[in-house]
């Protein structure tokens, strides 16, 4: 299989699965399906040497409905479009019940890194040339699909299907999807773990369709109603791709609180922050730290810090020798007042901090965070070793296991 072409995922749709793909194209070819001499999935009768079972992927028949780090599961096996039923599936179009999806024929430019600098040549006796910064760019990946069907009416919603999807899946175009792609097809153990079924597993950030879908020429004109060749252009626009972001710390609460209160405690307690020690897993890329509170009354000095602690002394994994001197923090975001309903989402492997208001209206953060010092918010990412992630405020809570707090961790890498 080409580079990226064992599936696709586009939002919250996926849009193509070798598996079920090759498992509908193959039931529709199998006496098994038949009755009365006719089979239920493909009434005029067609034989298809194109597409094999034999280019399934294992990975795919499991999926992790727990979460990232969660035991796979394995998925019943595929019958028909109508019972499974599949994505692009509507009981009140017959014909989709005939399509038997999107299969990626070739995938250009996702492993291609885009980062680029300028070069240019000195206009000096002694030559040579000056090097810009190095700068990320986006990602813009063309996608070329094999479409499958059991006649050209099929077919043809089949590609309005696809159209579709690509252009108002993300909140009716109005906004920006994530893209989860497979660069390879990974050997797995009886059960797998999550680490065996991960691999090979990216999520793309901000994607949205640049260009198409366009029909192509078939790939065999004699079944030119049957199959469909298509092209599409996606585009991200970060310039990483990212693993799953892995918890560390979830809905986190507030004890109850007993006036009155210790000064400077967020939870009403023996420990005056709560702390969640994150450890790298890769030794390429960098990994990233995800933090959200949301607050159930008015947060006081809220403060989230990040700091590296290869030995667990900061976060107190193991204890510090004497004289130890914790170092200083990578990142300190203080926000003065958090109000009441209101959530907090510091990201900095996206590099973005929002505040999501009472209404669900999303809003830069920038603006709530402490800036007398005159210091704007940073985004640190750590390549390797370990970082204690700290989380604190100026108030303790009175509305007790309400206010909670998140930390995950997320990596990334600048190509997948």
């Amino acid at each position: 299989m080409p580079v990226g072409a064992w599936g696709l995922e586009f939002g919250c749709t996926t849009i193509s699965d070798p598996n079920r793909t090759a498992q509908y194209v193959a039931n529709a070819q199998d006496p098994a399906f038949c009755v009365n001499g006719i089979n239920t999935l493909a009434p005029i009768p067609f034989s298809w040497q194109y597409l094999k079972v034999d280019c399934q992927c294992d990975a795919l028949q499991y999926e992790t409905p727990g979460g990232p780090g969660t035991p796979p599961v394995l998925i019943p096996p595929y019958t028909t479009p109508a019972l499974d039923p599949a994505p692009w599936y509507s009981a009140t179009v017959p014909e989709s019940a005939f399509f038997y999806g999107w299969t990626l024929e070739k995938v250009e430019d996702l492993q291609m890194a885009p980062v680029h600098r300028n070069v240019t040549n000195r206009a000096t006796s002694f030559g040579g040339a000056t090097l810009g910064a190095l700068r990320r760019q986006g990602r813009v990946i063309k996608y070329t699909m094999l479409g499958f069907s059991n006649g050209e009416c099929s077919m043809d919603y089949g590609f309005r299907w696809l159209a579709d999807i690509l252009a108002y899946s993300c909140d009716g175009g109005c906004d920006l999807c994530d893209a989860t792609v497979r660069t390879c097809c990974p050997t797995l153990s009886n059960p797998p773990t999550y680490a065996e079924w991960d691999t090979g597993r990216w999520t793309l950030k901000n994607v949205g369709l640049v260009d198409g879908p366009h029909v192509e020429d078939p790939p065999t004109q004699s079944n030119a109603c049957d199959i469909r060749r298509v092209s599409f252009t996606l585009a991200s626009e970060s310039s990483f791709a990212y693993k799953c972001p892995i918890p560390c710390l979830i809905d986190q609460v507030w004890t109850p609180a007993v006036p009155p209160c210790p000064p400077d405690v967020w939870i009403c307690g023996p420990d005056p922050e709560i702390c969640c020690f994150a450890v790298t897993q890769y030794n390429t890329g960098d990994d990233g730290v995800i933090v959200e509170v949301t607050a159930r009354e008015d947060l006081n000095n809220l403060t989230i810090t990040v700091t590296q602690d290869n030995f667990g002394y900061v976060c107190g994994v193991n204890p510090a020798p004497p004289g130890f001197v914790p170092p200083a923090p990578c990142a300190t975001i203080v926000i003065p007042l958090l109000p009441n309903g209101s959530m907090l989402h510091y990201d900095t492997s996206l590099e973005v901090i929002t505040v999501t208001q009472p209404g669900g209206i999303v809003v830069d953060g920038t603006p709530y965070i402490d800036g007398t010092q005159g210091v704007a918010p940073t985004f640190p990412t750590l390549r390797c070793g370990s970082f204690c992630v700290c989380i604190s405020s100026g108030r303790c809570s009175f509305n007790a296991l309400t206010s909670t707090a998140s930390i995950w961790t997320v990596h990334r890498e600048i190509t997948p």
